[in-house]
């Protein structure tokens, strides 16, 4: 559907308007609460800008923003797996959600001064060669006093399914040396850049000073990011998730990476709300996972 008509249908006069930025649709909200943008392709929202203060999520600078490529940073949607599908090592890292233009379901201004919108991705033939299961999706975004993005995935095949999945979340930080991470401790994880056995839970806050890639397991507790140099404190809850994923790829990593610009590594941290390694989800016929 072209932006114009998508105006009409589902905009909401200075609340919500659609634009076509870089090729790809784009919904930007602004409310007395709060800015943000949210990229149909990928169902993936870019930025999310409460009222006084900064932006609390990045996208790279040096992010491809075209079909048939993932944007770096935002919230990525990643499903139906988790990192590399070791059942097909050729599917798309981290899915094929992330990769698809996702359909506009409805908007509306709440009476809270949030703004609601609900987009929806099912199985096609574009997603079946990657994974051969019927599935409906819904993502419902609200961006008021607080960001929520509540995702819902039915199976409508009629086998049980198995998926692991995740909310990458980029947040945007001052300068990563001067963040700690709250709300972790004690709880154990994997660290497969340094090992692929569980590690112990941190008796501390977590800080990062070298290349972190560490899933978090078995926990639902809501984490701190604890920004010094933006003073000011990140919560994340969530609900739906039994893992944690903490990510930041540091000097060396980020310098391979293409899409990601010089520097950019400084200022952020992901803190991932998800399921995967032994919390990957079991998913019955007919029935609905929810994840927020």
């Amino acid at each position: 559907m072209l932006v114009q008509e998508l105006n009409k249908r589902y905009g909401l006069n200075e609340h919500l308007v659609f634009i076509e930025e870089d090729g790809l649709r784009m919904a930007y909200i602004s409310n007395q609460l709060a800015n943000c943008k949210v990229s149909l392709y990928g169902g993936q929202v870019l930025s999310y800008i409460p009222k006084g203060q900064e932006d609390l999520l990045l996208v790279s600078t040096s992010s491809a923003m075209e079909e048939g490529k993932a944007i770096r940073g935002g919230i990525p949607v990643c499903f139906p797996w988790f990192g590399s599908n070791k059942e097909n090592p050729d599917g798309p890292k981290h899915g094929f959600a992330r990769l698809l233009n996702w359909e506009l379901k409805s908007t509306e201004q709440l009476l809270t001064g949030a703004t609601r919108l609900v987009l929806a991705l099912n199985d096609s033939v574009l997603t079946r060669p990657w994974w051969d299961h019927r599935f409906a999706s819904e993502l419902v975004i609200e961006a008021g006093e607080e960001l929520s993005v509540k995702w819902q995935v039915k199976n409508l095949s009629d086998v049980p399914v198995t998926i692991t999945n995740a909310l990458h979340s980029y947040f945007r930080v001052g300068d990563i040396s001067q963040v700690r991470i709250e709300g972790l401790t004690g709880v154990p994880y994997m660290e497969e850049i340094r090992s692929d056995e569980a590690f112990a839970g941190d008796d501390q806050s977590i800080v990062i000073q070298r290349e972190v890639d560490r899933s978090y397991t078995d926990t639902t507790a809501t984490c701190l990011i604890v920004d010094a140099a933006l003073d000011r404190t990140i919560v994340v809850k969530k609900s739906g998730s039994q893992s944690t994923v903490v990510w930041n790829p540091w000097a060396d990593l980020a310098r391979q990476m293409v899409d990601l610009g010089d520097g950019d590594y400084q200022h952020f941290v992901c803190v991932e709300t998800a399921n995967v390694w032994h919390n990957a989800l079991v998913i019955e016929p007919q029935s609905v996972h929810v994840m927020q």
